[in-house]
């Protein structure tokens, strides 16, 4: 018998969200016909996650095979589930619209802006699909976090390089809150103009982008503007508002975390997903090479040990560093803080017959003093953008150690590092202050390419 689907409903919580909304979402989705869901919320914030980031992390953890993308101001009535199911058994629909509609108000704002909806809801290039099964979603690396606030936008063109047919449900209506303070209105349209850039360089021009897209739902829906004339009016001051708010954020483009904090790209489905394949390039892998012939010469050979060599591997990612090293007969313990390369990692473990992975939080280690023979963390220390976070993950390494820890660092003013945005650059005596502080002596070190050093530090007599 063919198992039933089951939800995962994922909703991002920013903290400015209003908590209101989210109890009346969450109240709604408690009457829910249907019962075989589950909701997953993802508080931004407390995971430095943006919308996007915080969409494909709830899909990382969802356990359904259909998700639900909604946000805190959706009011799902209590049938749209159970006819999610009907489209899926019916049709084996993979991906279903749920046409919203502003929610009943006498304010003049939110009637125009339901007018609004009523002429996009039948474009099909402005109407994205919710519902999409959770192998699809994986298949086009979910959201794609670098256009953020054009996420709808997003998931609609990927969708269409599928092929991918949707199916909608158009009745009952999904109601969802719109704000009605003017400046509100112009934030969120500033906020999506800041990654209109980056939406246009991965995807060029689109019908979205296309202001005559616009223009042609209103012409082929002018039945409904002359029926409501103060409506009418009302959304015209609304799109004047919205275009201009649009047009300057477009402006002032939004600074892409890769920019401030390269370790917050790896966070992302999408580069977790394209990492490997950016390793099989011919520089790519005679890095890798240079890398790993130096890291083995400063790790002790395995033949000169009758017990296995324990290894603490921080920032394993896709497990590039720790097949290498398990090849060679270390015992390898592989960690990292991105839940999206670790599902990368977990890929192929059966393959290389690969440890399980840890998932860790950014901070304290949770391991005792001297737990590893040596901490090896590769193309990660210069990543930490924040010197308190950088002097914790040495201090951290050089606790759990028993002999020696092996890092790289990025040195300042040698090679392409000094064209760098993303990395922390490390100057030479900084390093050695760190070595001193926590009990350690540089032992061993060699230049890699781009200006990197690889440092082997052991225990001071």
């Amino acid at each position: 018998m063919k198992k039933l689907p089951f939800f995962s409903i994922i909703i991002p919580v920013s903290k400015s969200g209003n908590r209101t909304l989210l109890k009346k979402c969450l109240y709604q989705l408690s009457k829910q016909d249907y019962k075989r869901f589950e909701v997953i919320l993802v508080e931004e914030t407390k995971t430095n996650l943006s919308k996007s980031q915080a969409r494909n992390y709830g899909a990382n953890k969802a356990s359904g095979n259909y998700l639900v993308h909604i946000d805190i101001d959706y009011v799902l009535h209590p049938s749209i589930l159970k006819k999610c199911l009907n489209l899926i058994n019916q049709k084996e629909s993979k991906t279903i619209t749920l046409q919203e509609n502003v929610s009943p108000s006498k304010n003049i704002w939110q009637k125009a802006r339901k007018l609004e909806k009523e002429i996009l809801g039948t474009n099909k290039y402005f109407s994205t699909p919710q519902v999409i099964e959770a192998k699809l979603f994986d298949k086009i690396g979910g959201f794609d976090e670098d256009a953020d606030a054009l996420d709808d936008w997003v998931l609609n063109i990927k969708l269409a390089k599928e092929g991918v047919k949707s199916y909608e449900i158009s009745s009952p209506l999904t109601y969802v809150w719109e704000p009605t303070n003017i400046f509100e209105i112009a934030r969120r349209r500033f906020k999506k103009g800041q990654d209109l850039r980056a939406f246009k360089k991965r995807y060029g021009k689109t019908p979205q982008t296309d202001i005559s897209t616009l223009f042609k739902s209103y012409i082929e829906n002018i039945n409904l503007l002359i029926k409501s004339p103060i409506s009418l009016v009302c959304l015209i001051i609304l799109k004047v508002f919205d275009l201009g708010a649009f047009f300057i954020g477009s402006l002032f483009p939004h600074r892409h975390p890769k920019l401030t904090s390269g370790a917050d790209i790896y966070q992302k489905n999408e580069v977790a997903k394209n990492f490997d394949r950016e390793q099989k390039s011919l520089y790519a892998r005679f890095k890798h090479f240079l890398e790993v012939k130096a890291l083995l010469s400063f790790l002790p050979p395995i033949t000169n040990h009758q017990s296995p060599i324990t290894i603490l591997e921080l920032g394993c990612g896709t497990g590039r560093i720790t097949k290498e090293l398990v090849n060679k007969g270390y015992k390898v313990t592989p960690t990292d803080v991105s839940l999206a390369m670790l599902a990368e990692y977990k890929k192929k473990m059966k393959f290389f017959n690969l440890p399980s992975p840890t998932l860790l939080k950014p901070g304290k280690l949770p391991y005792k003093e001297n737990s590893f023979d040596c901490v090896v963390a590769i193309r990660v220390i210069w990543h930490l953008s924040d010197r308190k976070e950088r002097e914790l993950f040495f201090k951290e390494a050089a606790r759990v150690a028993i002999k020696s820890v092996v890092l790289d660092f990025a040195i300042k003013n040698r090679g392409l590092n000094r064209y760098s945005y993303n990395d922390n650059l490390f100057r030479e005596q900084e390093i050695k202050n760190f070595a001193t502080q926590n009990g350690l002596k540089i032992s061993k070190s060699v230049f890699l390419p781009l200006g990197r050093k690889l440092i082997k530090f052991t225990k001071s007599a």
